[in-house]
């Protein structure tokens, strides 16, 4: 090799060593809220979902948040206007697949397979790291714009390895606060983060092929669309363990 070219190769080795090493995509963890405007514990849970989510203080995870607002506080006293049955059912869900006979709020459940009561801060962050070591399965989530109230969406999802799944799409919104008048956070403003607006069940993947679906989802018209985000993610169907997680569709004006 001439001196000339060898200075160069010398020098282009020497470039690549000084380049930093690209980091892996940070793994995605679903972090789901059980809440209540009714419940006088809930608030910091709500804080400490809101920072979580803002922060994203473990390296090497996306911290995906779900904040569903259950209805069984809404008898006594303030009845929360985003709270429904279906996150009820779904909490309950949980509490038979982790066999919980306590079903309380504020509980927070990372990837569906472990719960602690939502304000421990020190807990979240422990649990979601170690949640974070665990490989999920590759999922791919695209959308086209519809109109104003729709987008249509395409999900993928590669094989997973137990092959049962159930598969979802999630329509959460930011950016929500009550002035709450009855019940015991009487005489104060609460705000959440990623309020679940709704949540559908997209199909079922029963074997250990590749899972593609296409779906309309629609919005309503009181929804923000500018504070939405749209989330795909998959269960396994018996386990209720999350799998996979798309990257979260954020919603700009149509």
């Amino acid at each position: 090799m001439k001196p000339a070219l060898a200075l160069v190769a010398i020098l282009c080795i020497s470039m690549q060593a000084s380049q930093p090493a690209r980091s892996a995509d940070p793994t995605p963890v679903l972090l789901e809220l059980f809440t209540s405007e009714g419940c006088s514990s809930c608030p910091p849970a709500d804080q400490l979902l809101m920072q979580l989510e803002a922060r994203q203080p473990i390296p090497g995870v996306d911290i995906v948040v779900m904040s569903e607002h259950v209805d069984y506080w809404n008898s006594l006293g303030w009845k929360y206007p985003y709270s429904a049955a279906q996150f009820t059912d779904r909490q309950n869900e949980y509490a038979t697949a982790l066999h919980n006979d306590n079903i309380y709020t504020p509980q927070m459940i990372v990837d569906g397979k472990t719960d602690f009561v939502g304000n421990d801060r020190d807990e979240a962050v422990d649990l979601i790291s170690r949640a974070g070591r665990v490989t999920k399965t590759r999922m791919n989530v695209t959308s086209a714009t519809v109109d104003s109230n729709s987008v249509r969406l395409k999900v993928h999802m590669d094989p997973t390895p137990t092959g049962a799944s159930d598969v979802y799409v999630a329509v959460t919104e930011n950016n929500l606060s009550n002035n709450v008048t009855r019940g015991e956070n009487q005489g104060h403003k609460l705000s959440h983060v990623a309020v679940v607006r709704r949540l559908t069940l997209l199909g079922h993947n029963n074997s250990k092929s590749a899972f593609d679906t296409e779906s309309v989802v629609r919005f309503a018209p009181e929804w923000k669309r500018k504070d939405l985000r749209i989330i795909a993610f998959a269960q396994d169907t018996k386990t209720r363990k999350v799998v996979a997680i798309g990257t979260p569709v954020k919603l700009g004006e149509p």
